[in-house]
């Protein structure tokens, strides 16, 4: 399966559309990030599935984190297609963990399955962490 993950200058319809379903009401708060500058927009296409990623880098005290603010998309495989190249992103960018945020149990089941361990917080978010 090819993957294309391509950086985005600006957020066009499409990437509108995939954040939108992905951050419900929280799409506010990302549009105003990416207008910042805080997030960089990626797109992703795959062979079977289309969609958009917003991830940003944090410096913290255990070192640079890639963190994945919001990933919508259309289709189907995407999570296990991109991450091959998010964890080569995150290298590149000289990150040394990879963070993800969902409210969907699903999905933290997902991000197990590629090598992710979860954590629940009290307000039923799941955080997800890998290695870079």
């Amino acid at each position: 399966m090819s993957v294309i993950l391509a950086p985005l200058q600006i957020l066009d319809l499409t990437g509108m559309v995939h954040l939108s379903r992905a951050c419900g009401p929280d799409i506010g708060a990302v549009m105003a990030e990416v207008a910042k500058g805080a997030l960089r927009l990626y797109r992703v296409k795959t062979d079977r599935a289309a969609g958009t990623l917003a991830i940003r880098l944090e410096d913290r005290p255990e070192g640079r984190e890639l963190v994945v603010v919001a990933a919508g998309a259309y289709g189907h495989g995407m999570l296990t297609a991109i991450e091959k190249p998010i964890r080569a992103l995150a290298k590149h960018w000289g990150a040394d963990t990879i963070r993800a945020h969902t409210k969907s149990a699903a999905m933290a089941r997902l991000h197990r399955s590629i090598g992710f361990t979860n954590q629940i917080r009290q307000d039923g978010e799941f955080i997800s962490f890998a290695g870079a």
